[in-house]
């Protein structure tokens, strides 16, 4: 999905493509990679569940699309194929067939491909290890 709250919980921002590019982790800089940890590029969210506040587009004023599933993002923390129980879910994945978005630890066994965002400047995708 290229959108991540890792540097801090509950605040989501893009971290790949132009969107990831406005905080600087982008190739033409130089870099190889970036840090999504220090490194953000625009907000896209904040928040949990049915509170999630989409980001306003700065280019028309409204609010950024959503479509997360029914109680998402939720950081869970608990069982599951990755490493939910230590670090929580901090990257937003699309659901198949749905479409609908959720959160997963970049780990999580349940993710089987990466959509990369190709063109127009910024990372086209983000390692998470």
């Amino acid at each position: 999905l290229g959108a991540s709250d890792i540097r801090e919980e509950g605040k989501w921002n893009w971290v790949t493509g132009p969107e990831g590019a406005a905080g600087g982790c982008v190739y033409a800089s130089g870099k190889s990679s970036c840090n999504i940890q220090t490194e953000t590029g625009l907000p896209f969210g904040e928040g949990s569940g049915a509170s999630f506040v989409p980001a306003t587009d700065p280019s028309t004023g409204k609010d950024m699309y959503r479509n997360w599933e029914n109680d998402e993002p939720n950081d869970f923390r608990g069982p599951c194929p990755g490493s939910c129980a230590t670090d929580g879910e901090d990257y937003g994945h699309f659901l198949w067939p749905s479409g609908e978005w959720n959160d997963y630890p970049g780990d999580h066994e349940r993710i089987d491909g990466y959509i990369c965002e190709w063109g127009g400047g910024g990372e086209m995708c983000v390692d998470v290890d």
